[in-house]
């Protein structure tokens, strides 16, 4: 379970975040996580009610955007954004491609009171 230390992480940068804006409450967590990122929907939200108490995001709303995936095709050079698994292009078929979006999970705001 992954989720657990990845949570960990995000709590740590929260309160680094708001350390740093003098906040001692987070109100809102913003999220964006990859469908490839490996993150268990359920695990993740779990992790996060479990660890978020004694943070400063005690009371903090997680707020989760699932960002697809995207590749770029080498062959055809069309960008393409699906919702499933799927490591290839949709216009020609090709597997040569690079992902360019939704491996990853990112911060992306924090609310602070």
């Amino acid at each position: 379970m992954h989720e657990f230390s990845l949570i960990q992480n995000l709590l740590q940068q929260c309160e680094y975040h708001a350390e740093q804006a003098g906040s001692h409450k987070v109100l809102a967590i913003h999220v964006s996580i990859g469908m490839m990122a490996g993150v268990e929907p359920e695990l993740f939200k779990r992790a996060y009610d479990t660890f978020r108490q004694q943070t400063v995001c005690s009371d903090a709303e997680l707020e989760i955007h699932w960002q697809p995936l995207e590749l770029f095709c080498l062959q055809c050079a069309s960008l393409t954004s699906l919702h499933e698994p799927r490591y290839s292009c949709q216009q020609c078929g090709s597997t040569s491609v690079r992902v360019e979006k939704g491996e990853d999970i990112l911060l992306m705001r924090l609310e602070m009171e």
